[in-house]
């Protein structure tokens, strides 16, 4: 199933969310993962949009990959952080072969799943169900 919305929206994306501060919330992120004591280095980032937080935890030296189900907004991340891993993919469905410390699914994009069965994160992504 194709999101139009978000195949339209990526070129305008970044000029609608403006106003958020992304290193703000980078960096609540980052204390977060330090009080809980997250050792794995290794991130993901579902509905990553057009990559800003992907970048800036890449540059805080995580190892974060982003997906998007919209092909045009992983377009969008490859082109604004070209040495950063993005992939296009569905939360719901995706299947990563790495393990991660943590997932983030940030904003509204959570809401996306419907029930609980699709709020589930499988252990292929997260190693251990969460």
């Amino acid at each position: 199933m194709k999101y139009h919305f978000y195949s339209d929206l990526a070129t305008y994306y970044d000029k609608l969310y403006s106003y958020v501060d992304y290193q703000s919330q980078a960096d609540f992120f980052i204390k977060l993962l330090k009080k809980y004591k997250v050792k794995s280095k290794k991130l993901l980032d579902f509905a990553c949009g057009t990559g800003k937080h992907v970048s800036l935890l890449t540059k805080n030296r995580y190892e974060v990959i982003g997906v998007d189900l919209s092909s045009e907004m992983i377009g969008a991340a490859k082109k604004l952080y070209p040495n950063v891993k993005f992939n296009i993919g569905d939360m719901k469905t995706w299947k990563g072969k790495e393990r991660f410390g943590a997932i983030t699914i940030l904003f509204n994009s959570i809401l996306y799943n419907k029930n609980k069965q699709e709020f589930i994160i499988h252990d292929g992504v997260a190693g251990k169900g969460y």
